[in-house]
């Protein structure tokens, strides 16, 4: 049991790192490692900026550029038959209104619903390319830096596959705007950006009434006997930490976007409050009684809240509202 527990948990600490922390967009951020039990981040390559989409010849042909610089050129038309490597991607095809046209996902694409029931190509580690190449399909999207392998063989294979997905909050933008290049439905992703912004700004504007001391977090991946894996400076959950005016204790000299965080460390930093991914296989009772967070002020006044991992671990269209729950959970503890 403890084995297959151990392993459904790398598996997840790997869908993490692929959904948060894997590449850039921006040629000033490198992407730091972590020493995660995950399947080894290659080499980084040079990113595009944030105008992706370079020109159509005259023959009705576009040249685009995907994040890991990467170029694709593909006919100016619509793709009927898309295949998803990331539930992130998934998700933004939905988005996108392009339901219909996805034929093949990874494993853990679970959303929206619909999503559950289209044939499954591998998962993010191990895309199945026969299942890949019996579909046929026009477009592939990808994740980033840990598909790099993927992304080589199914394009030397001759498939049009670009990896899509952010890393940083502030790159999701850009991903949207990609997808939608590559998709033929750039007004529609323009104008997702542009509400996302929008709800953005309002939960921004909600943070900043705060007029309390600062509140310090720390972000609970696992805990305990599988180790106490958490949130770091330059991940997707720290971005919004801070994007709505909360400390987080990980921000320390030498962290790393995911990391196995010292016990000791954070009982020394005692955070305000704990934020547990529904992911870590625990309930509060559980952590709150554990050695070592049985002695935080959090665990002792009943500060500790389970989030959603899926809506706050997948740089898509659902951020804005993965931000309105750290913020719900942070500062509406009374509600």
């Amino acid at each position: 049991m403890k084995r297959s527990l151990f392993t459904l948990f790398v598996v997840v600490v790997s869908l993490v790192i692929l959904f948060t922390g894997c590449a850039t967009f921006s040629d000033s951020q490198e992407t730091q490692e972590t020493e995660a039990p995950t399947a080894e981040a290659t080499a980084t390559t040079k990113p595009p900026s944030q105008d992706i989409v370079n020109e159509t010849d005259e023959k009705g042909v576009v040249t685009i550029i995907d994040v890991l610089g990467n170029e694709l050129t593909l006919p100016e038309e619509k793709p009927t038959k898309i295949i998803s490597l990331t539930p992130a991607n998934t998700e933004m095809l939905f988005a996108l209104g392009l339901g219909e046209y996805v034929i093949g996902v990874d494993e853990y694409s679970n959303y929206p619903a619909e999503a559950s029931a289209i044939d499954k190509v591998g998962d993010f580690t191990g895309p199945n390319v026969e299942a890949i190449l019996a579909l046929e399909p026009d477009l592939i999207l990808a994740g980033n830096k840990l598909q790099i392998d993927a992304v080589t063989q199914l394009k030397e294979l001759g498939l049009n596959i670009a990896a899509v997905e952010a890393t940083t909050y502030d790159e999701i933008p850009a991903s949207i705007k990609l997808v939608g290049d590559l998709t033929m439905t750039q007004d529609v992703a323009q104008q997702l950006i542009d509400d996302m912004k929008v709800a953005e700004e309002a939960i921004i504007a909600k943070a900043n009434t705060y007029e309390g001391e600062p509140i310090s977090s720390y972000y609970i991946l696992s805990a305990g006997e599988y180790g106490n894996w958490t949130s770091g400076p330059g991940s997707l959950i720290n971005d919004m930490f801070e994007l709505i005016g909360v400390q987080t204790v990980t921000n320390i000299e030498g962290a790393v976007p995911w990391m196995d965080f010292s016990l000791e460390t954070l009982i020394t930093e005692d955070p305000d409050i704990l934020l547990m991914s529904g992911h870590a296989f625990l309930t509060v009772e559980a952590l709150v009684a554990m050695d070592g967070y049985k002695e935080l002020t959090a665990a002792k006044e009943g500060k500790v809240y389970i989030v959603d991992g899926d809506i706050t671990g997948r740089p898509s269209v659902r951020i804005v509202e993965a931000l309105e729950i750290l913020y719900n959970a942070i500062y509406n503890q009374d509600n």
